[in-house]
């Protein structure tokens, strides 16, 4: 299965990427690795609109894929989704930022209701939104297809178990 993989804000996520794309590959999955802009440029921040246009180039050409996400990439997958620019199969989103949403990414929130077959799963005390917070949120912006897996116990905004994300493509 292709996956087109979108990391967090921050510029560490190009390892995360490549990291996860080897993993995929390992596995038998075709990675379509996405590199934010503002990594390249020192930006502090992704800009939602540009990246939302770099994808819709990118991925043009792609059928039948599912997209792993992190963070800021969960709310560009979301938001990318919604205006028809991504049409994935399924969705795996990590680390879901449902806290501080403002600015370019207002509209993120109401786009998850136009997600497919997705799958959240959020530390449970994610420094970017609780996994109960965002249990909550889903219960009434989401379609009804759609699970949440809550890493219990942990404190952070880091989603390294790979495998685990392979096993949920299954």
């Amino acid at each position: 299965m292709k996956v087109l993989i979108l990391g967090g804000n921050s510029p560490r996520h190009y390892d995360w990427n490549r990291q996860l794309a080897a993993a995929l590959s390992k596995a038998g999955h075709e990675p379509i690795i996405y590199d934010y802009v503002h990594w390249q440029t020192g930006a502090p921040l992704a800009d939602i609109e540009a990246e939302l246009s770099n994808l819709r180039q990118l991925m043009k050409e792609e059928h039948s894929y599912a997209i792993i996400a992190k963070s800021i990439g969960t709310v560009i997958a979301t938001l990318a989704t919604a205006r028809g620019i991504l049409r994935p199969s399924r969705c795996i989103l990590l680390g879901v930022p449902h806290t501080g949403i403002a600015g370019d990414t207002a509209d993120f929130l109401p786009s998850l209701a136009t997600l497919p077959r997705t799958l959240f799963v959020q530390n449970e005390h994610d420094p970017y939104g609780s996994a109960e917070g965002l249990d909550a949120l889903l219960e009434r912006s989401c379609p009804p297809a759609y699970e949440l897996a809550v890493t219990f116990g942990n404190t952070t905004h880091d989603y390294l178990d790979f495998a685990q994300m392979i096993a949920y493509l299954r």
